[in-house]
């Protein structure tokens, strides 16, 4: 019999900023997308810590998301070095891989 090997891969983990005017609705699972820079390698299964920063600080709330899909800029009216990724939230599974 055939053992199949799973590997289980950490995901990436991005600490960005976010505005107030945004961070509600991403937390409450509203807005379930981000255009962003694309200048950190985003990937499909990356998490993303989004910490809300207001008036040229840190406001101490974050909301923690996995990246679900990635549209690539240089298309759709996109930006060339931009992306709009899609966004869930975490679950409980999610959290254990973290912390392995």
């Amino acid at each position: 019999m055939k053992v199949k090997t799973i590997l289980i891969m950490k995901p990436k983990v991005h600490e960005v900023k976010i505005s107030p005017l945004f961070f509600r609705d991403v937390s409450d699972d509203v807005k379930s997308f981000e255009a962003r820079f694309d200048d950190r390698d985003y990937k499909v299964g990356d998490v993303m810590i989004l910490e809300e920063y207001s008036n040229c600080k840190y406001t101490g709330r974050e909301t923690h998301k996995v990246i679900t899909y990635k549209l690539d800029g240089g298309q759709y009216g996109i930006e060339k070095d931009w992306c709009v990724l899609g966004l869930r939230s975490m679950n409980d599974k999610d959290y254990k891989i973290m912390e392995e």
